[in-house]
């Protein structure tokens, strides 16, 4: 299993970078997000063990993380390391915002779809899933609130199962404002 080092935020995403630092990685975009940041004021929805049993690699209680952006804004997230890893095994985040316009609706739904996007029913107003093997993510969707949980592959046996997912998606929907 190899780790993976957290270079940063990209957009409010999570830029990680391989040890030897020969290429540096981020989830696709979703361009011109609709999106407002800092919709809680704790992202860390997921206990270490919550999304221990999620990523099934045994990773820390998560860090409210604040990264300064090339523009001088501030992104912020939930980041969570490997609990044998030291600062070179961030492996997952969590970063919850709300729609800049009002609540989730169809469109904003259908904006984060894509080909591969698969999504798993009755959690939420919806649930996305991205199954990338290097970078698995969801997108987690409520009336209010939209929440990404981006995990680092290389740090996994495997991408999550849909079974998993739906796990620590509930657990977030519970535990959002309401």
């Amino acid at each position: 299993m190899s780790t993976a080092a957290c270079a940063g935020t990209v957009d409010g995403r999570p830029v990680a970078a391989s040890q030897s630092r020969a290429a540096t990685t981020t989830p696709a975009p979703v361009a011109d997000e609709p999106f407002q940041e800092h919709a809680v004021d704790d992202e860390c929805v997921l206990s270490g063990a919550e999304i221990s049993a999620l990523a099934e690699v045994s990773l820390g209680d998560g860090h409210d993380t604040k990264t300064k952006r090339d523009d001088g804004s501030y992104g912020r997230s939930c980041t969570y390391y490997l609990t044998a890893g030291g600062i070179l095994s961030f492996t997952a985040s969590v970063k919850v915002m709300r729609p800049q316009q009002g609540s989730v609706t169809e469109a904003t739904i259908a904006r984060l779809k894509s080909p591969t996007t698969r999504e798993l029913p009755g959690i939420g107003r919806s649930v996305l899933i991205e199954a990338k093997a290097e970078f698995p993510q969801a997108w987690i969707l409520t009336d209010r609130f939209v929440v990404r949980v981006f995990l680092v592959g290389s740090n996994l046996s495997a991408p999550p199962t849909d079974q998993r997912w739906a796990a620590a998606a509930r657990l977030v929907v519970a535990k959002l404002p309401v």
